[in-house]
């Protein structure tokens, strides 16, 4: 099932500052895979980012139109067709965010799921995302098979391909952003970089201080890192 941000994590950040004018939008794509249904199933991707939806929406006031979200729900907690985490909706969000981009705007692109790294036609591997149809196309029994024989993986299996999320196609749609176009990408999956794009760190963080008061009824809450 999907929670809700907890109460108390929408007091850990400040009002929302009015956007500078030079700013022209903000908008946010943000995609979480558990594959329910697949041979490699993950918990907790979901809710991880249901809750940065709501981080968005509530507290940084994002509106609706601004902010794209798409997951894989579960037979309990269906979501509509059009925001599935497939590969094709993927691609098409990630239109949608750099559409008409201008300097000022504020882009963000989050993905909690699975990574994968793999050979096409030669021998250099690539990286990519990996959408919840990434097995669509491949034959029934195909990862019994696989297993079974202990072949290494490509994106290619007996004939067919993997829908998957080229790594080097977000860079390259990113690549045409206009400069003083700012862009947040957050990768929760185990191959993040993007080829040719240089990775900034921040070693020193000062979280906004939480109070007992604040916490209210559930000091716990749910879980919540940013990287």
């Amino acid at each position: 099932s999907v929670h809700s941000v907890p109460t108390a994590l929408h007091g850990l950040v400040a009002l929302v500052q009015p956007l500078p004018s030079h700013a022209q939008r903000r908008r946010a794509l943000i995609v979480g895979c558990n594959y329910p249904t697949s041979h490699s199933p993950l918990q907790g991707c979901v809710n991880d980012v249901w809750n940065l939806q709501c981080l968005l929406r509530h507290t940084l006031q994002y509106g609706d139109d601004q902010v794209r979200c798409l997951i894989d729900g579960s037979e309990s907690c269906p979501s509509m067709s059009s925001r599935h985490p497939t590969r094709a909706n993927i691609l098409e969000g990630i239109r949608w965010l750099v559409h008409h981009a201008q300097p000022g705007d504020n882009l963000f692109f989050a993905f909690c799921g699975h990574g994968a790294r793999l050979s096409h036609h030669t021998d250099v591997e690539e990286s990519y995302l990996v959408p919840s149809d990434f097995a669509e196309d491949l034959p029934t029994g195909f990862f019994a098979r696989r297993a079974a024989s202990g072949a290494p993986a490509s994106i290619q299996a007996e004939g067919k391909f993997y829908r998957l999320v080229s790594l080097a196609d977000l860079s390259n749609a990113l690549s045409r952003l206009p400069p003083g176009c700012k862009v947040t990408l957050v990768h929760d999956c185990s191959v993040s970089q993007l080829p040719g794009v240089p990775i900034e760190t921040t070693t020193q963080v000062h979280p906004p201080a939480a109070t007992p008061e604040a916490l209210g009824s559930n000091p716990r809450g749910d879980g919540f890192a940013a990287s």
